[in-house]
């Protein structure tokens, strides 16, 4: 099993694994451009990280077990407590009548399986088998869960609830000053219980039982939230070609990352160079075409296109036959270096950036800012 995604809380359930698995990674501003090509927008996401190597392959495993357990959960509970089965009056009766967050009346009957042969989460690649889960422990795992969850009572209470202070004179009844304030702070209604045990690095199941005794006597409730919006998509910016001197030589930079063309345009302009950014690789040559760059940094790693195919197409054009390539990538290797030279390219700078690699690669094909 490679990916997971859909139910009622997609984004939120992302947001939540990538909180645990990567904390380093930053999704409030992550954008995803309209030529780009997928059918799971997470998973798509998850590929160019793992591409640009922005996150190894023990975190993405993490990140890809905690989806597919939610959303096998999830899957288990609204089956379980379904009318058909008997189990919708089980558990503890206080949540027989919190709200029912699936769509309709939901049986064993209303998943089927559908084949879509031929399509994948992202076109910009697969993961290999080794990273995928086996389905039957994931099942396995899941059901203990399950088990433990309703053992517990907890049979109608949905995770992706959201918990909101409904009687506070009977809460503040019930707890210490220090309680009340730590559970008025955490507790603001715009969270979930999975979104709470996240934030809290709690176990779900021990964060829900701890707040049974309030939930019973009715100072706290349970509420059906929004998902948080998708990552939004953003059209494609006309390259522009940004000047220190209007006839300083020209160089190019096809990188799928604006923070890489952003970290190379400084330190392009301020020695003296005018520079153009290319962010979608596949307007990269219409566009190198058009302004006739004086040389060329090259991402090896990018979606749909790659640092391979556009330095092949560039040297298929005669005016660019010895206009200087610069690969720029974290994979160096030998076979990297290879396969660069005999696609075409004039040389090889691993990353990170570095402005004397950088100026001394300009400087090595006699390319000077005037």
């Amino acid at each position: 099993m490679a990916w997971a995604t859909g139910g009622v809380h997609p984004v939120r359930r992302w947001r939540r694994q990538l909180a645990r698995c990567c904390p380093q990674k930053k999704v409030n501003n992550i954008s995803l451009r309209h030529t780009d090509e997928f059918e799971c927008w997470d998973y798509h996401l998850m590929m160019l990280w793992v591409k640009r190597e922005e996150i190894d392959q023990r975190s993405l495993i993490a990140v890809i077990r905690g989806i597919v357990t939610e959303v096998l959960f999830d899957i288990f509970q609204s089956i379980e407590v379904s009318p058909e089965n008997g189990d919708s009056e089980s558990g503890d009766r206080h949540f027989n009548s919190l709200p029912n967050i699936l769509p309709g009346e939901v049986t064993a009957a209303t998943f089927q399986i559908k084949i879509q042969a031929g399509v994948r989460p992202s076109n910009t690649g697969i993961l290999p088998p080794s990273w995928m889960l086996e389905v039957e422990s994931a099942l396995t795992l899941v059901e203990n869960a399950w088990e433990k969850w309703s053992l517990m009572g907890l049979n109608n209470c949905y995770p992706n609830l959201a918990p909101t202070i409904d009687k506070p004179e009977i809460l503040q009844k019930q707890v210490s000053n220090k309680v009340y304030a730590n559970l008025t702070t955490a507790i603001d209604g715009k969270r979930t219980l999975r979104d709470l045990a996240s934030i809290l690095k709690q176990d779900l199941r021990t964060l829900t039982l701890s707040l049974l005794p309030y939930l019973r006597s009715g100072a706290i409730g349970l509420a059906t939230i929004p998902d948080l919006p998708r990552p939004k998509f953003i059209l494609p910016e006309t390259p522009q070609i940004l000047s220190s001197t209007s006839n300083s030589p020209l160089v190019a930079c096809v990188d799928d990352s604006p923070a890489v063309c952003r970290i190379m345009g400084k330190i392009l302009r301020q020695a003296g160079y005018r520079f153009l950014a290319l962010n979608d690789p596949v307007q990269a040559l219409p566009n190198i075409l058009k302004h006739k760059p004086d040389a060329i940094f090259l991402d090896l790693v990018m979606p749909v296109a790659n640092g391979y195919e556009i330095c092949t197409q560039i040297r298929r054009v005669g005016s660019f036959q010895e206009v200087p390539i610069i690969i720029i990538t974290g994979q160096d290797g030998i076979i990297d270096r290879v396969r660069s030279k005999l696609v075409g390219a004039s040389s090889f700078i691993s990353k990170p950036i570095d402005p004397h690699k950088i100026l001394t690669a300009l400087e090595n094909f006699e390319i000077k800012p005037l």
